[in-house]
């Protein structure tokens, strides 16, 4: 009996209204990511998974492509519950383990920061996309960390630093009142939400910058200076890889080979960069 036919006798029989609605039950999820100090992913995707701004966007990308940065709102473990450190190898919390997302978990110091003030007050804000009853855990760095270096769980505070179970709701996001623990330079909030009605957990980092750290003067890299590798007409690149030529980066949108970087115009296989 074919497919319609099928349909057909579920309607006849009364069955098929109350099959869509258990299908549409069933394929609702739980989503969502901090947005106010934004996380790694959720400030990727403000900044366009195919033309990133930021160094270290555009690095995340060229590791993970843009699909993660696409599902920003699913660093998660469906299985999770409570079990986050036994789950989640150090190194990669940003990512939750997960391969899609690995490009979060790269240590440098110029990721996207959201400027903060030592021991302040602060509504933190997780927006989500799905809502669900849960207890949200904030974590933050301690004092001297090194963000140049992997993320390890022994980086983290041993309490959060704020928890609270179902904070209330307003234009789409969870809001949750806070006060920032005493610290200078670049830091961490590394946030777990766990499910209360689910073993799901869903996990986000958010860069912060509390000032008074060490500083550091940026370099500006000179044509022919550029640190990825160089375009190939013999290579074949797929979309997301990133390539130098003739003093500035491209990214591809696409599959390609032989299509020189720079010839194929706005609306080509080639994304321009900037100048490295």
């Amino acid at each position: 009996m074919n497919r319609q036919r099928i349909l057909l006798l579920l309607a006849l029989l009364g069955v098929l209204p109350m099959l869509v609605v258990v299908l549409v039950v069933t394929r609702a999820e739980s989503h969502g990511s901090a947005s106010d100090p934004a996380s790694r992913t959720y400030r990727c995707f403000l900044e366009g998974p195919e033309t990133p701004q930021s160094a270290a966007c555009q690095a995340a990308i060229t590791v993970g492509g843009t699909q993660a940065v696409y599902d920003w709102n699913e660093v998660n473990i469906a299985n999770a519950n409570g079990q986050h450190r036994q789950l989640i190898p150090d190194g990669k919390l940003c990512s939750a383990g997960r391969d899609k997302y690995k490009g979060f978990d790269l240590p440098r110091a110029d990721w996207p920061a959201t400027t903060v003030q030592s021991g302040g007050a602060y509504t933190y804000k997780y927006k989500s996309t799905a809502n669900h009853p849960g207890t949200f855990e904030l974590y933050m760095t301690k004092a001297g960390f090194d963000p140049t270096q992997p993320l390890k769980w022994s980086d983290l505070d041993a309490t959060p630093f704020k928890k609270v179970l179902n904070p209330p709701i307003v234009s789409g996001a969870y809001n949750i009142a806070i006060n920032f623990p005493q610290r200078t330079g670049r830091h961490i909030v590394y946030a777990i939400w766990q499910r209360t009605d689910s073993a799901e957990a869903f996990y986000a980092c958010s860069d912060v910058d509390f000032g008074g750290g060490p500083t550091t003067t940026p370099t500006t890299p000179t044509p022919g200076s550029c640190t990825n590798p160089a375009w190939s007409p013999a290579a074949t690149y797929t979309g997301g890889n990133v390539v130098s030529h003739k003093g500035r980066n491209w990214k591809a949108k696409w599959w390609t080979q032989n299509e020189e970087p720079g010839t194929t115009g706005q609306w080509g296989v080639w994304s321009d960069q900037g100048a490295c």
